[in-house]
């Protein structure tokens, strides 16, 4: 499933100078070593292969610039902060909440306002990706 939604997200893709640089084995290293955490097989596909796109509002995190306001850790830190539980990691940021992913792979928002996973799921993070982030 991820290889036909990478082609409609490359598509989709905005053309621009600001898009943060893809991500090295470096950067995953630096990054689960900072968070103390071990990312899910397919967000890591992810991080490597989308997570790089512009496209449309929504901003998914990234891990290759800690300078960016996207920085993986820095969001998740914020995140966590706000009362997301550990369990989930925030991968993109709203102004109502944030999605977050399981270390199991499902995709869930986690409502700021209610201060909790609200009942929207998805399967996988190409599913999010798929009817989200494609479709805003």
């Amino acid at each position: 499933m991820g290889d036909s939604i990478i082609e409609r997200l490359k598509n989709a893709a905005q053309q621009t100078l600001l898009s943060p640089p893809v991500p090295t084995m470096d950067d995953l290293v630096t990054v689960q070593e900072e968070m103390l955490i071990t990312m899910p097989a397919e967000y890591r596909e992810f991080l490597f292969t989308a997570a790089d796109l512009v496209i449309g509002t929504l901003e998914p995190c990234t891990i290759s610039d800690p300078g960016l306001h996207t920085y993986l850790p820095e969001v998740a830190a914020s995140a966590w902060d706000q009362g997301v539980p550990r369990e989930y990691i925030p991968f993109c940021a709203n102004e109502d909440g944030y999605f977050v992913i399981s270390q199991g792979g499902e995709v869930s928002f986690w409502d700021r306002y209610e201060g909790e996973v609200s009942g929207e799921e998805w399967g996988s993070i190409w599913q999010w990706a798929d009817s989200v982030w494609l479709d805003q």
